[in-house]
């Protein structure tokens, strides 16, 4: 009879799942993001082709996607930084940094989710840059080299990855 007692009164809770717990926290969580990808849906939107856009702008609209450690799309925060490369003209292979961005507002819930666009399960990011990076793209390609920072379990994780956009 005690033990029934004793039974029904160890909480009537969900069960934890069998995972390492440090300094009171889930050491690992599965789905947090363990690798980055840039879409191939990320393309240059010409400024003259959008309304109210200054014809010396154009758009870098990227997308890029967090990976779990299964393979699955997941959201992420953190810092994302953007670099765009040209390829150079005097040796096959070579590039040059010419454009960087920070991405505002990846650190915060918020912000973040209103990137997310869930019919792709990637974040869309629209970046504002002048309009040669269209008739790079067209002669040839221009590089994206996206880099987010977040907390990892052992400290900070930093994932990255390149695309080249071609016209």
């Amino acid at each position: 009879m005690c033990g029934v007692v004793l039974c029904g009164c160890m909480g009537g809770g969900r069960s934890q799942p069998d995972m390492p717990v440090q300094d009171g926290l889930i050491a690992s969580y599965p789905f947090a993001p363990v690798s980055l990808r840039v879409h191939p849906l990320t393309h240059i939107d010409p400024g003259w082709e959008r309304e109210g856009v200054a014809p010396e702008n154009a758009q870098l609209v990227l997308h890029f996607e967090l990976l779990d450690r299964y393979g699955d799309s997941v959201k992420g925060l953190g810092t994302v930084h953007v670099e765009l490369y040209r390829p150079g003209a005097a040796t096959v292979g070579t590039e040059t940094q010419e454009l960087a961005w920070d991405v505002e507002g990846m650190n915060t819930p918020e912000a973040n989710t209103r990137r997310f666009d869930n019919a792709t399960r990637t974040y869309r990011v629209p970046l504002v840059a002048p309009t040669w990076i269209s008739d790079t793209a067209q002669r040839g390609y221009i590089r994206v080299r996206v880099t987010m920072r977040t907390a990892g379990p052992d400290g900070e994780l930093v994932l990255q990855d390149e695309y080249a956009v071609q016209g």
